[in-house]
């Protein structure tokens, strides 16, 4: 999902965002901390449905683009399907190297390799095209290791877990790389037990991933916030009195926007 598709979410005709200036502070903290310490950094926004977690970040988003000093990749769970290979995991995948649902199977595996390649250079991209590919559906012939794994997909699936965290962690190095995930409360188990165990597996890089959600997400994952590594969980309620008046002023058309 590109920005664009993100800000589709909203109503362009409701008037400019009034409020939320703390969190954007803390979104932009969490970026500022992974340039400075160069430590991956989780966001959680959690609000119900109608709060405007979207149009937050899609607003965001676009001061975002213009430090230039991250490349972004957005997806929605929203858009996921169950039958897609390695669920919400996959898709993000998927749009980070710019595959797309009708490219012919061939075209998506050479690019897939170019972009291991330009991310590994020449360590083993066999390997890691085999074990990696697995989240989206791609079959990367030509690999002894993962023929080895075959008969046994528990011993194989580790492995593709830590190559997962590998590839995010020298892609960031690169350049800071944000990943944002909207509506992840209807994410598949799969992927909400990989991004909870990329907190501990990630080592040194300049990461942020942000997740918006619903509250039900806590009730299918009670300690989703509490894991390890640096995790922000930020509450989106409802606007103050002050912001309310304004909002209102401006969807009369009573105060200039």
């Amino acid at each position: 999902m590109t920005l664009e598709r993100l800000g589709e979410k909203r109503d362009f005709r409701a008037p400019r965002l009034i409020g939320r200036e703390a969190e954007r502070r803390n979104l932009g903290a969490a970026l500022d901390r992974t340039l400075r310490f160069a430590a991956p950094q989780f966001v959680t926004l959690l609000g119900s449905a109608g709060m405007g977690k979207s149009r937050l970040l899609a607003e965001w988003l676009q001061d975002v683009d213009k430090r230039r000093d991250f490349r972004t990749v957005c997806i929605s769970a929203l858009d996921g399907s169950p039958r897609r290979p390695g669920g919400v995991i996959g898709q993000l995948l998927r749009a980070r190297i710019g595959l797309v649902d009708d490219m012919e199977p061939t075209t998506a595996l050479a690019l897939f390799r170019d972009e291991l390649q330009a991310v590994f250079g020449d360590r083993r991209v066999n390997e890691i095209a085999g074990l990696l590919g697995s989240f989206m559906g791609l079959a990367a012939s030509g690999s002894p290791l993962v023929q080895s794994l075959a008969m046994r997909p528990e011993q194989q699936l580790d492995l593709s877990r830590a190559v997962l965290a590998r590839f995010l962690e020298e892609d960031a190095r690169q350049k800071p790389r944000l990943y944002v995930i909207d509506d992840v409360h209807l994410a598949d188990d799969e992927s909400l037990d990989l991004i909870a165990r990329l907190r501990a597996d990630l080592g040194e890089t300049t990461l942020v991933v942000i997740t918006a959600a619903r509250p039900e997400l806590l009730v299918r994952r009670p300690m989703w916030c509490r894991a390890e590594g640096s995790h922000v969980r930020m509450d989106l309620g409802g606007l103050s009195p002050l912001e309310m008046g304004v909002f209102v002023q401006c969807a009369l058309g009573t105060k200039t926007q």
